[in-house]
């Protein structure tokens, strides 16, 4: 008899194991790994996005901002130019995957490569103005 019961309570507890397994374990286990291939996903598309947009912001200003500069031709007409060129240059080079992964329209992707290539624009002036003024020696000490 009591090999009857404990054989029952064995059944039992294997029982709720596995619907707990079941309807708590293996739901959190697939919502964790989503997550985990959505970040990398998300962070393969930043790498993506930032190096396209260094590589296409080098390429025009070797290609085209300083020649333009050099004829005296530089102006808010031809900064828009390089800046559509920049873009044009960055959206052929997004990978398949990066652009699948965003999930974005063509000219949301488009909008969002040029924010981020004005952004870097800033940062290289910025980046270039704290070295020009690190490198200026005060006499006076302020």
């Amino acid at each position: 008899m009591s090999d009857v019961i404990q054989s029952q309570l064995i059944e039992l507890v294997i029982s709720i194991l596995s619907t707990a397994i079941t309807v708590v374990i293996l739901p959190l286990v697939a919502k964790f790994l989503t997550a985990k291939i959505n970040n990398e996903k998300i962070n393969e598309a930043i790498t993506d996005i930032t190096n396209v947009v260094s590589r296409s912001v080098e390429f025009v200003e070797v290609r085209m901002v300083q020649q333009l500069k050099a004829d005296g031709k530089w102006n808010s007409e031809t900064q828009k130019e390089v800046l559509e060129t920049a873009v044009e240059t960055a959206m052929n080079d997004l990978s398949e995957v990066t652009i699948k992964n965003l999930k974005l329209t063509a000219p949301e992707i488009k909008d969002l490569l040029e924010k981020e290539i004005e952004k870097y624009i800033l940062g290289k002036k910025d980046a270039k103005a704290a070295i020009a003024d690190s490198s200026t020696v005060s006499l006076t000490g302020k």
